[in-house]
């Protein structure tokens, strides 16, 4: 791939995401806006916009490990993917990595709404 050059990048497939249930879901207003600032700095150039993955990192709407606020900091802050190429971040504090969980699942909730809803022709 370089300029003046003649071949296509290959087309973008998008896998459907299956979005969980969250029963515990509680909305949280400003916890979700502070976790959205904190999602955009940390975790939105791998995991995208809006939690909507764009390349190799999953996409959290559907991951099962934001609903678990434990597996959550394993993951995040333990470093338990450091070995599949995910970054640790142990500075986080208990505040940050929570109102990043409740972003994230917010995400997922209204993404399940917006696909339970019929589209009209």
């Amino acid at each position: 791939f370089a300029l003046d050059a003649e071949a296509s990048l290959p087309a973008t497939v998008r896998k459907p995401v299956d979005i969980a249930a969250d029963p515990a879901y509680q909305p949280d207003a400003e916890a979700e806006r502070r976790g959205l600032i904190l999602y955009a700095q940390r975790c939105g150039i791998c995991h995208g916009f809006r939690a909507v993955a764009v390349g190799a990192a999953p996409d959290l709407r559907g991951s099962a490990i934001p609903r678990e606020s434990a597996a959550f900091d394993v993951v995040v802050r333990q470093g338990a993917k450091v070995p599949g190429g995910m970054p640790q971040f142990g500075e986080l504090t208990e505040r940050e990595l929570a109102d990043i969980r409740q972003y994230i699942r917010s995400e997922a909730v209204t993404a399940a709404r917006r696909m339970a809803v019929p589209r009209q022709a």
